[in-house]
């Protein structure tokens, strides 16, 4: 299998475009979870039951893609617009305790949407760590069993090449002692005193001493390849187990950032704000408050 880098224009300029109309089209998305509007007057009351039904709303309100912290800052604009529209009509000149209360509620859910944001960053950045870290042992791994292939190949070449050799000097000797068997002595043989019976035991000797020799060779490369698998079975267990904790430790980071865990976060900043905005809302009316309500957007969360 081999890899093909993929294309310039499709990585500059495709897929970006792709990304930024993904974004776009989910906080769209979101937005539209959270508010609608028409222009026109309100009723005071209706607005009450309209900034809690957006509260119920924005603390329901699930975020499916990760990383999460991504939609906190349009959920926070959203919740702001919901608490806006209600003072407006309900606290035009403030109200000390409301801000108060109102303030430390906003503080309290802002921290820990930043410290959900950060853990999301860092844990973004050790699944990156990791990943390439399991990248890096699968390419290992993969280098291991090449490199072993081509070890294992060349001693089995150099095995039969080297027994072949060997094997092929046992044979001609063999035929030379069978020619020798029916051959005459010459006359340089008879003065040289080379007879039948001495060649013979001569080429006996030799192809013994040759045939020794081609399993003494096959012996010691047929060691140096069980060496060698005895080396890559080790080296290949432990590449196999660092790849196996990798990809373990890979899929439990997975796991824990598959879920929202900032929703009850957000439920309940939402079901403190409805109480608060409740609370005032029995404490002051708009008329008393100063405020008419009207030229105010009307609509529903």
């Amino acid at each position: 299998m081999t890899y093909s880098a993929p294309r310039r224009t499709g990585r500059r300029f495709i897929r970006p475009a792709k990304q930024a109309a993904s974004k776009r089209k989910r906080a769209e998305q979101e937005s539209r979870l959270v508010y609608s509007s028409s222009r026109g007057h309100i009723d005071p009351s209706e607005l009450l039951a309209r900034t809690v039904k957006g509260f119920q709303n924005l603390g329901s309100q699930r975020f499916p893609l990760r990383p999460y912290s991504d939609h906190f800052e349009l959920w926070t604009r959203n919740l702001l617009f919901v608490l806006a529209e209600f003072e407006a009509v309900y606290l035009p000149n403030g109200d000390p305790d409301y801000e108060s209360k109102r303030k430390r509620i906003l503080a309290t859910v802002q921290a820990e949407l930043d410290r959900k944001k950060q853990a999301e960053q860092e844990s973004e950045q050790s699944f990156g760590e990791v990943h390439a870290k399991l990248d890096s042992a699968k390419r290992s791994l993969a280098d291991a069993e090449a490199q072993f292939r081509a070890e294992l190949g060349r001693l089995e070449n150099q095995r039969r090449r080297k027994v072949g050799l060997l094997r092929g000097e046992v044979e001609a000797l063999e035929r030379k002692r069978k020619r020798g068997k029916t051959r005459k002595p010459s006359l340089l043989d008879r003065l040289l005193g080379r007879g039948k019976k001495r060649v013979a035991v001569g080429l006996v000797k030799e192809i013994e001493s040759k045939t020794i020799e081609m399993q003494d060779a096959s012996l010691s490369l047929e060691d140096q390849m069980r060496e060698l698998r005895r080396q890559h079975a080790g080296r290949g267990t432990n590449l196999k187990a660092e790849v196996d904790r990798l990809t373990s430790e890979l899929e439990s980071k997975e796991a824990q950032t598959e879920v929202d865990d900032e929703l009850e976060v957000r439920r309940t900043a939402c079901a403190t704000l409805a109480k608060l905005v409740e609370e005032a809302a029995a404490r002051l009316s708009p008329a008393a408050a100063g405020g008419s309500g009207a030229g105010l957007p009307a609509g529903g969360y």
